[in-house]
């Protein structure tokens, strides 16, 4: 069971999939480093999209599958609040369904390459 699941926006040009992707590799570190146990979609299946024959698709449709059964092994979902995130289709549908199951909900922020709860508990 993982304590988060640690969702973000992605999509974008290669230049912004690849930063979201490292800065969702840096979050899930910094929560890892506080001793909690982490599923991140966006540093585990940037890579595996990549390196794919042929390269796996990109968008929240194909990949759902794989992160509900994340989220139904994880006890919140912590995310992660950069740019676009409000229109982002795949933190939508993976926020929804928190909600539909009663998962509680937290958000990170993420400011001058530097992460913090936007909440008090821990």
């Amino acid at each position: 069971m993982f304590k988060y699941y640690l969702a973000q926006s992605y999509l974008g040009t290669l230049a912004k999939m690849e930063h979201r992707h490292m800065v969702g590799c840096r979050c899930a570190a910094w929560l890892m480093a506080q001793g909690h146990t982490v599923y991140a979609p966006i540093p585990h299946g940037h890579a595996i999209a990549n390196l794919a024959e042929p390269p796996l698709p990109r968008g929240a449709v194909f990949w759902w599958k794989q992160n509900k059964a994340a989220m139904d092994s994880s006890e919140q979902l912590a995310v992660l609040v950069t740019d676009c995130w409000e229109k982002s289709t795949g933190l939508t549908q993976e926020q929804a369904y928190a909600k539909a199951c009663s998962m509680k909900i937290r958000r990170i922020e993420y400011l001058d390459g530097k992460f913090s709860w936007m909440d008090d508990s821990t």
